[in-house]
């Protein structure tokens, strides 16, 4: 299985890369949302995007509406990782297509537990 990685804080995505690598996954890095449409269509595929909110360039949302409007990626389950923990985030996040809403900081357990909820046990 292969995660797609989306965050712009470096120890961030290392930290994520490392968990996912632990759960089994084969795991790629973009800096912002703009990288991981780049990334979307790797030949090896993606299984699984982790996206953070807040990133300069692209940031969640517009990753999201982009992803959404590319039939052979919209696809993809998407998990947004973020800080941000108001109801409205969450909505607009769901509403634009992400699949589970993980707040940081987050845990081995908690991100396990969240992608089981997507179907990657």
């Amino acid at each position: 299985m292969r995660a797609l990685v989306i965050d712009d804080e470096e120890d961030v995505r290392r930290l994520l890369a490392l968990m996912m690598g632990r759960l089994g996954f084969e795991t790629s890095e973009a800096v912002n949302g703009q990288d991981g449409l780049n990334q979307l269509n790797d030949p090896l595929g993606v299984d699984v995007v982790l996206l953070d909110w807040r990133m300069p360039v692209l940031d969640g949302a517009g990753f999201l509406k982009k992803k959404q409007a590319d039939a052979a990626v919209a696809s993809i389950p998407v998990m947004m990782l973020t800080g941000l923990n108001e109801m409205n985030d969450v909505v607009t996040a769901l509403e634009l297509g992400a699949k589970e809403y993980l707040m940081k900081p987050i845990t081995q357990r908690t991100l396990r537990e969240k992608l089981a909820l997507l179907g990657f046990a």
